[in-house]
């Protein structure tokens, strides 16, 4: 799915829940709350795409093969490290 994509379809799914919850009576506080998560979403879509984009840049795709693996408590999972470089990326465009 390709950026564009998923922000119409959070975009799309806000006007949709925004005109049946006007339609229900849900209070104008609680709309303006869901248009501000959805435009969060929308946010977070573009900048963890573009933090992709720069990290692959960089690093071409060397960094999608090493994975830590990390064990909490019983639970064992692995993440690669191209995607701690780029929650790392995007924090930093956020800040």
């Amino acid at each position: 799915m390709k950026i564009g994509d998923k922000v119409a379809l959070v975009l799309g799914a806000m006007i949709v829940i925004v005109i049946i919850g006007t339609a229900v009576g849900i209070p104008d506080r609680v709309i303006e709350s869901i248009i501000e998560w959805g435009g969060s979403i929308t946010v977070g879509i573009i900048l963890g795409t573009l933090a992709g984009y720069l990290v692959e840049a960089f690093t071409n795709d060397w960094l999608k093969n090493i994975f830590l693996v990390v064990e909490i408590g019983k639970i064992e999972f692995s993440i690669s490290l191209f995607t701690i470089a780029t929650i790392l990326v995007k924090t930093f465009l956020l800040s």
